[in-house]
């Protein structure tokens, strides 16, 4: 990938997730400014905190372990070896404030001819150096975008500005997640595009191009079962394994780059909620535990059939929600099909949980905070309409953590659609299973932790047996 990089101007790589691209980038990162002086190396990615507590650790790590030691003392995210020669971190917020770093310099191959402690570099580079780099012209501006497909495209705008400088290159790395943007671009050409004359040099790497003692073999299983019997055309699959585009986010609610922007977002907002999905037969029952709005564990257990394994789900429920400090009226259990059963155990428990009806009419619960819904015809569409808007204003985040990969698999393969009177319709849960071949289990249970609804519309109380303390009972809402 280095040597890719090194020959020519412009280079995309897409990648599976966890192969070593960000510690890549940090080892180009200082080749390019030790290398060249009075350079510019400008890195981004897609949020600051991927600049600064991604990229920019990497690369003080290369720089505190490098076997030839490094001028420089490099801070959060700059690296400054002269007035005019540095590496800095940029914010994509601000693509106006990229003009004007341009560098003008000479370098001698003498700078080059030895290191500290005796090192002497290899007689050949040096050579080269000479013929390839000495002289009075501008030196080059060195661009590295990690996390490359959720860039937008006025901060690429920007930054072509930079590559007029002779020897000047940029270098577009990450996950393949939009369909969408400059990354995307850079992997298809226009139609009729004569490809000797397309600048970008591209290279995919998927998750078995890597050593098993970079990814873990065990990890790859992992994801074929979490993306169903074809996992090759779920997109997290395809992007995250494979380092392929996905090809279904034009119907895709939920996209890959949506979620991957979210993930890095840190909400504050909502306190400790617990979804439960209540799965049928031959499915999960699963639980998801959010904190202030980010995904913060996860429990799944089989559901069974008879009422004895109701019980069951009921003390697991009650279990699970204690462990993660949740109260009852913060536990949110789906009861469409035996959800109502093991609801019913609850309440006989005094653990007065709040009910999900998929099957409902929308509640607007969050319209203080969202406004009102475009129109939509069930409680579940209605969920997945909210959680959407969540994840679009912060509010919702799924960590990039292997143990939330259902969670993304799901999110990632529910398909939506819009009606002649432009309402949105959520394909059935039983259309997703025909599809993709296994039931939304986990996205359903997030979906559950996001309902705000009271745990109880009507409630009366009966005289007991003597003895006994006095029985609740509950009216079903509709």
């Amino acid at each position: 990938m280095n040597t890719l990089i090194s020959d020519h101007q412009y280079t995309a790589i897409a990648s599976a997730t966890g192969i070593g691209k960000t510690y890549n980038f940090a080892g180009l990162f200082h080749y390019f400014l030790n290398c060249w002086e009075n350079s510019i190396v400008l890195t981004t990615a897609t949020t600051w905190t991927q600049v600064r507590s991604q990229l920019w650790r990497e690369i003080r790590l290369a720089h505190a372990e490098s076997r030839i030691p490094l001028p420089g003392n490099p801070l959060q995210t700059e690296l400054e070896l002269g007035a005019k020669w540095y590496g800095l971190g940029i914010s994509t917020r601000k693509p106006e404030s990229i003009a004007g770093f341009h560098a003008k310099a000479a370098v001698g191959a003498d700078v080059l001819a030895a290191g500290e402690d005796g090192f002497e570099l290899d007689a050949e580079f040096i050579e080269w150096w000479a013929k390839n780099r000495e002289g009075d012209a501008e030196a080059p501006v060195f661009v590295l975008v990690d996390e490359a497909s959720g860039v937008p495209d006025e901060l690429f705008l920007a930054l072509d500005g930079l590559m007029t400088n002779p020897g000047s290159k940029m270098a577009l790395s990450g996950n393949p997640l939009s369909l969408s943007g400059r990354h995307y671009e850079a992997f298809h050409p226009p139609m009729g595009t004569d490809l000797d004359d397309w600048p970008w040099e591209t290279l995919r790497i998927s998750a078995f191009d890597a050593p098993r003692e970079i990814v873990d073999r065990d990890w790859i299983d992992h994801m074929r079962r979490t993306c169903g019997p074809d996992p090759e055309k779920n997109p997290h699959y395809m992007s995250r394994v494979l380092g392929l585009h996905p090809t279904s986010s034009d119907k895709a609610l939920f996209p890959m780059t949506l979620l991957e922007i979210a993930a890095d977002i840190v909400p504050k907002f909502g306190g400790r909620h617990m979804g439960v999905d209540i799965g049928r037969t031959g499915d999960k029952c699963v639980a998801v535990l959010t904190v202030d709005g980010r995904v913060a564990s996860v429990h799944a257990w089989s559901p069974g059939m008879s009422g004895g394994d109701l019980m069951r789900s009921a003390r697991i429920i009650r279990k699970v929600a204690k462990g993660w400090d949740v109260p009852a009226r913060n536990v949110h259990v789906d009861v469409t099909g035996m959800g109502w059963g093991v609801y019913d155990r609850l309440w006989e428990y005094s653990f007065c949980v709040d009910a999900v009806n998929f099957g409902a009419g929308p509640e607007e619960d969050w319209r203080d905070i969202l406004g009102h819904s475009p129109p939509l015809r069930t409680r579940r569409q209605e969920l997945h309409w909210l959680a959407l808007r969540c994840f679009q204003e912060g509010f919702l985040s799924v960590p990039k953590d292997a143990r939330y990969s259902p969670i993304w698999a799901d999110l990632t393969a529910i398909e939506r659609r819009f009606d002649g009177k432009d309402a949105m319709i959520v394909e059935s849960k039983d259309a997703y299973k025909s599809r993709v071949g296994r039931s939304p289990d986990y996205s359903d249970a997030l979906l559950c932790s996001l309902s705000r609804t009271n745990p109880a519309k009507v409630r009366f109380r009966v005289l007991s047996e003597k003895g006994r303390a006095p029985k609740a009972r509950r009216i079903r809402r509709s």
